[in-house]
């Protein structure tokens, strides 16, 4: 369960300091998308690596402080590559999902409850909390997809070292999905998040313009009827 926690420590931390970035940027990138001087792919990408580099040394120094502080008799190297991993790559998918939902709304509340949401289904509903089998099947997009439920239940699949463990696991249906899948829902979910967040940029742009330009014509209308 500890590593869980140090896990929602790490994520917590990621969205409290990348929702107030994008927000700060959000005025002169839309006076910049106004003049055509910027698109929506180079920003995104752009902020992608900046996070990459912040979020990969953020999961490198929690690791080894959760290595340190806890007793990990019978790991592995390779098991202790693997928390690694997992840690880096579920925090680079959840700044994707970050990034993501600060594309939904251009109001911080918005996208602060948006987020929370996520993260506390994602802990509540990663079969660590509540059992898969126990689970009703409205929350299996959490179970499945999201890097919350993959990040806790992933550390202690790779944290396993005796049979004992591995027997408490499949009796809990915590195998049901691989860990090479987990991996691989995390890593599609970096790029799938990110693109996401174009898209909806650049559908909340157009949107945006199709109601100034309705507006417009219903002005017009209504200055013809009266003349």
């Amino acid at each position: 369960m500890n590593r869980t926690y140090e896990g929602a420590y790490g994520l917590v931390t990621e969205y409290l300091k990348n929702v107030p970035e994008y927000f700060i940027e959000r005025p002169l990138l839309l006076l910049e998308r106004k003049s055509n001087a910027l698109s929506y792919y180079p920003y995104v990408y752009a902020a992608f690596l900046i996070e990459t580099f912040e979020g990969v040394v953020n999961s490198i120094v929690l690791m080894t402080v959760a290595l340190v502080l806890h007793n990990w008799n019978g790991l592995t190297p390779r098991s202790i590559f693997s928390l690694y991993l997992i840690f880096i790559l579920s925090t680079l998918a959840w700044q994707s999902i970050v990034c993501f939902a600060s594309s939904v709304s251009h109001r911080t509340p918005v996208v602060y409850s948006v987020l929370f949401m996520v993260l506390g289904v994602g802990f509540l509903f990663s079969g660590v909390c509540v059992g898969y089998d126990d689970m009703a099947p409205i929350w299996y997009w959490s179970y499945f997809g999201m890097a919350p439920a993959l990040m806790a239940r992933s550390l202690i699949v790779a944290s396993t070292s005796s049979d004992l463990q591995v027997q408490m696991l499949v009796s809990s249906s915590m195998l049901n999905m691989s860990l090479d899948a987990m991996f691989g829902v995390l890593v599609a979910s970096i790029g799938g998040f990110r693109l996401l967040a174009i898209a909806v940029f650049y559908w909340r742009e157009y949107h945006a313009k199709q109601l100034k330009f309705k507006s417009v014509d219903w002005i017009e209308a209504r200055l013809r009827s009266f003349a």
